[in-house]
């Protein structure tokens, strides 16, 4: 499970997703980072409110993202992929 300051990248896919250019996502992440930094907070404790205080870009519900589990259950497009085929097949036979 990887450490919660690495899910800070799918902070980042989340305002790409919403059009925002990777660079300005990215350094807007690192202001999120910054801040918590400057509070003595862990990343993980990140709250929508901190986010919104950041970006208005951000919405209700983007802190979850920031969930080393979530992160996790979010990357496995292999197994999701591997089943949807599964499924396709049995219906051609």
């Amino acid at each position: 499970m990887p450490r919660a300051e690495t899910t800070s990248l799918d902070l980042a896919d989340v305002l790409v997703g919403r059009g925002v250019p990777f660079r300005e996502a990215h350094a807007i992440v690192g202001r999120v980072v910054r801040k918590l930094e400057d509070e003595g907070r862990a990343f993980a404790a990140v709250t929508d409110d901190d986010l919104a205080a950041v970006d208005a870009r951000f919405q209700p519900g983007d802190a979850a993202v920031a969930d080393p589990a979530e992160s996790v259950r979010r990357r496995r497009v292999a197994e999701r992929v591997a089943s949807q085929v599964a499924r396709i097949r049995e219906r051609l036979g």
